[in-house]
């Protein structure tokens, strides 16, 4: 839209000319022309003009919400999404939209508690198809060490995004749930096949549960994909308790050839040729 015919229409809503032959679609036309060009003031007053057809408009008061946001007027803006909350409370972008509110404000108890509240309305009315806020509402759990909150809300994602698949996977191991830890490792190797931290988790969750022929298997793709001075000298303690000593002595042999300089690496490999000596 032209500058002069904007600035024509402007005035006439100003002055209630044309006001009959002006239609609430003209009037969000108009207000989303001046959003486009940073003119917000003028958006606000052309979007309030829009309410007059429906003050109930919640499309509307959200986009004049956000343009409060965008002015820093933040206690105007969450009076807006209040409102629209009140008038629509299945309107799932108000509550995310408090949650960042609540974020960015003083770092309290309170204000914390009220973000993640937010966003756990925000989810639930979302059906948590939203993976980025999901991660970001598990991971808060798992900064406060509320492990058994972070699985609750890591294994709701609806998306499968493979983040909130290994956060599953991680909290039931931390919770002592291996079977159930393993079942989500499996998933997340089918969703991302060269994810190494799966090899990894799983390996762990295996040896765990004393399953040591699968922590082994598992620990040796982790392995093939990134090399880690303790992973080797955990893969050949295991093959030491297993009395796979062959194995044992390959594996810290292949550690050293990267890490050459490892002194619990050459250790290891001095007790493996003690015990290979004396049998």
């Amino acid at each position: 839209m032209k500058k002069t015919l904007k600035i024509l229409l402007l005035l006439f809503i100003s002055l209630n000319i044309l006001a009959d032959d002006i239609t609430v679609s003209d009037y969000i036309e108009l207000a989303e022309e001046y959003v486009e060009s940073e003119e917000y003031e003028n958006a606000t007053f052309v979007y309030q003009e829009a309410l007059k057809f429906d003050e109930n408009n919640i499309d509307i008061l959200f986009k004049i919400a956000e343009i409060d946001v965008k002015l820093g007027k933040e206690l105007e803006a969450e009076s807006r999404f209040q409102r629209i909350i009140e008038i629509n409370p299945n309107y799932d972008k108000a509550f995310l939209e408090l949650a960042k509110i609540y974020d960015q404000k003083e770092d309290t108890k309170e204000n914390n508690e009220k973000t993640m509240e937010y966003y756990k309305m925000y989810l639930k009315k979302n059906n948590y198809q939203d993976a980025d806020v999901t991660f970001n509402l598990g991971n808060r759990y798992v900064e406060k060490f509320e492990y058994e909150s972070a699985v609750d809300v890591f294994k709701k994602d609806k998306t499968n995004d493979y983040r909130n698949v290994y956060g599953t996977a991680l909290m039931y191991r931390f919770l002592g749930y291996y079977p159930k830890s393993i079942s989500y490792y499996e998933k997340l190797i089918e969703l991302k096949p060269d994810y190494e931290e799966a090899f990894l988790g799983i390996a762990i969750s295996y040896k765990l549960s004393y399953k040591l022929d699968k922590a082994c298997e598992n620990y040796e793709k982790y392995l093939e994909i990134k090399k880690d001075e303790n992973v080797y000298n955990d893969l050949a303690t295991l093959y030491m308790l297993q009395e796979k000593m062959t194995s044992a002595k390959r594996t810290v042999q292949k550690g050293l050839e990267f890490f050459s300089n490892s002194s619990q690496l050459r250790e290891l490999l001095l007790e493996i040729y003690n015990k290979m000596g004396s049998e």
